[in-house]
């Protein structure tokens, strides 16, 4: 009996397991029968199909399941091309403009793997199917999509650079604005501390960028926000400056074909994850007001993810975020 009792407890945790796993990854449901996992970085798709009438029935089954993964691949591409880019792009408008985006999801959808095949009581069967988004697909879809943040990079300093000359001109208004600038710095610090006393971490404990305390990856908390998954959020600071990805982590990415980040609904899954190993470094973010796949940090943040930066930390941490 007390060996009954400790089984019954074992599946009842494995089970609480299960389904605790299951509300933590964040699942964006694309297409008619397709599915992003942001939390395992893969695309889904489900497909039915029946065996043609007139068909011996030892040979039934199998018909309707070839069928099945015809449909599964055909929704698993409806799903490839509903893959949130960025804020206001798909994969789809991609693939109009680059036939090497076209060719990677069309491999992905062919050598996708069959993850569930169940023949059916009534003679259909249904299929699952599965493919990952890192590898050939992400570096098909990052080339482009790093190009354009080029673009908008050189277009921040230039504006940058007329912004600073203008305030030489307007030496009152310069004063202003950096009255101005010290009181959100105030209230950035306070907002800060805020945040460390709420996750009782104290800021003397952030990493350090020395070789042997390095952190193994970053969680990055927007809950609270409207924030969206996309295949290339962007780290900025409040002052408008791009953190991550830059240049050196773009090239580590595309080399490697791993993902900018993974997507989670808890705090303790993301801990947990082996992609940011054993000592994370967790900052509380917000969500940036132009672009809802976009991140925003506090100044002092912004400074430690600039050393980091240095230490060519980026390079092979991971990057999980977690959102509502």
């Amino acid at each position: 009996m007390k060996a009954f009792k400790t089984i019954s407890l074992l599946a009842a945790l494995f089970s609480y397991g299960v389904a605790a796993n299951q509300t933590a990854e964040y699942t964006e449901f694309v297409g008619a029968a397709g599915a992003v996992n942001w939390s395992k970085g893969q695309i889904e798709a489900e497909g039915m199909g029946a065996a043609p009438p007139n068909k011996p029935v030892h040979v039934m089954p199998l018909l309707a399941c070839r069928a099945a993964i015809a449909d599964a691949q055909r929704n698993l591409l409806e799903a490839t091309k509903g893959v949130r880019v960025q804020a206001t792009t798909v994969v789809e408008k991609y693939m109009l403009a680059s036939d090497q985006v076209t060719t990677s999801v069309e491999g992905v959808v062919r050598n996708a793997m069959i993850t569930e095949k169940t023949p059916l009581a009534d003679g259909t069967c249904r299929v699952k199917v599965s493919a990952p988004m890192a590898g050939n697909f992400s570096q098909s879809i990052y080339k482009p999509a790093f190009d354009q943040d080029n673009q908008k990079t050189a277009l921040y300093y230039l504006l940058d650079g007329v912004g600073q000359s203008l305030a030489w001109l307007m030496p009152n208004k310069a004063y202003a604005a950096t009255s101005n600038e010290q009181i959100l710095r105030k209230l950035e610090q306070f907002e800060t501390r805020l945040v460390q006393l709420e996750q009782g971490v104290n800021q003397n404990n952030a990493p350090s960028t020395q070789s042997n305390t390095l952190p193994t990856g970053l969680i990055i908390d927007v809950r609270g926000g409207h924030f969206v998954p996309s295949l290339s959020p962007k780290i900025y600071s409040k002052a408008g400056e791009k953190l991550y990805p830059k240049k050196q982590a773009r090239d580590a990415i595309l080399a490697n074909g791993r993902l900018v980040s993974l997507f989670t609904r808890d705090l303790s899954f993301a801990q947990r994850h082996p992609k940011v190993g054993e000592r994370p470094w967790i900052i509380k973010a917000s969500q940036s007001k132009d672009s809802r796949t976009d991140i925003v940090v506090s100044e002092q943040t912004a400074a430690k993810l600039e050393q980091l930066m240095a230490s060519q930390f980026f390079n092979d941490a991971g990057v999980i975020i977690v959102l509502d």
